[in-house]
């Protein structure tokens, strides 16, 4: 596993790449290929977030079903709040992306959740989310990381 060097958990950077050993091959239904998202996100656009809500911590997550979130863009500055993960985040709107969950019935609240906007991987989850309220909350924005990503697989 490599680890983005500037990795700062919960915080920023929050990235990291498994190499594997052997090739997979995509034949079944539960392995999918995804590109990275490359255009610019305008605020207001809506995208899809993918992860297990559990809905008792003292569950299994495997015991909760694969569940898909709507979430919308927003302002970079809305998600500057003072709480633990935002409170650091400055004026870093290069490698972070401002999200609001628009299913109020549905969390989304792992760790690592991926978000996809026109059908790319745009952004993770940086870490848990207070499902307890609405507010748009901070993601790694996974574009800024191409060239990093691409020495990687190179």
């Amino acid at each position: 596993m490599v680890v983005y060097p500037l990795y700062e958990r919960k915080q920023r950077d929050d990235l990291a790449v498994i190499k594997l050993g052997r090739i997979i091959w995509f034949r079944g239904h539960h392995l999918v290929s995804v590109s990275i998202g490359s255009d610019e996100l305008d605020v207001g656009k809506d995208c899809l977030a993918i992860g297990w809500t559990p809905k008792d911590s003292r569950r299994k997550m495997k015991a909760n079903p694969l569940l898909v979130v709507n979430v919308e863009t927003r302002p970079f500055e809305e998600c500057l709040k003072p709480t633990e993960i935002q409170r650091n985040a400055q004026a870093a709107s290069e490698y972070l992306m401002c999200l609001r969950n628009t299913d109020s019935n549905i969390c989304m609240s792992d760790i690592g959740s991926p978000i996809f906007c026109n059908g790319h991987l745009y952004g993770l989850a940086l870490g848990s989310i207070n499902c307890s309220v609405q507010a748009p909350v901070f993601f790694s924005y996974v574009p800024y990381y191409n060239s990093w990503l691409e020495r990687l697989i190179s």
